[in-house]
């Protein structure tokens, strides 16, 4: 016997929680790129509409180690201290 909700239409149970993520050829595009153009690991996530956990354990060899909250400083090269 199938449940029905208020407007008559049927109670599909798909299980507890959120759905399992499934990377697509296009999130890890999107992934490696703001990885590569320098963005912290939390913003990479909030593009991806997923948590930093989730980010960490489908993408790790995408976005590769580093500081999750962080940007990488830029380094100038100088002749020395006083030289021009």
């Amino acid at each position: 016997m199938a449940e029905f909700d208020l407007f008559g239409d049927p109670i599909i149970f798909r299980g507890r929680g959120r759905p399992k993520h499934v990377p697509t050829r296009q999130s890890t595009c999107l992934a490696h790129q703001l990885a590569q153009a320098g963005r912290p690991h939390i913003e990479i996530a909030r593009a991806l509409g997923l948590s930093d956990k989730r980010l960490k354990r489908y993408y790790a060899a995408v976005i590769g180690p580093g500081r999750p909250g962080r940007r990488p400083r830029a380094h100038f090269a100088s002749s020395g201290p006083g030289e021009p």
